[in-house]
């Protein structure tokens, strides 16, 4: 079995979403590598299936928090671990988490969450979410 970065950016524009730029190249390098590499979009990132790269839903952009990110990665780590022909291709134990900008900040914190995950790579990822909102808001 195959160890399994589970690849997320969470950054707050359009271009920082799974399906732009370079992740297709990075997810096709870790899988040269022989790793089982998997990748997913927000819920509320503002892209749909249909159009993941524009910003057709500004609507749940707009409603986008910490709070559905963090609740989506779960998922998604839930998803792979009750699928059995997801298991049988992959080492469970050895997951980790990877994020870019503020994706890096949300898997830091669903790694301090979740005990199936066992590694982080956070590629200028957040570090310090405090300094991103105002004192008392």
């Amino acid at each position: 079995p195959r160890s399994t970065p589970l690849y997320s950016s969470a950054a707050s524009d359009v271009y920082k979403r799974q399906d732009w730029g370079a992740w297709d190249l990075v997810a096709k390098e870790f899988a040269k590598n022989d790793f089982f590499f998997l990748k997913f979009n927000f819920s509320h990132n503002g892209g749909t299936v249909d159009d993941p790269i524009d910003f057709p839903d500004l609507e749940a952009f707009g409603n986008n928090n910490f709070s559905h990110e963090l609740n989506d990665i779960e998922r998604v780590i839930n998803f792979t671990f009750s699928k059995k022909s997801v298991c049988e291709k992959i080492d469970t134990s050895k997951v980790f988490l990877i994020g870019h900008s503020r994706g890096g900040g949300i898997c830091t914190i669903k790694c301090s969450e979740n005990k199936n995950i066992t590694g982080l790579l956070s590629w200028a990822g957040v570090s310090n979410f405090k300094k991103r909102f105002c004192e008392g808001s």
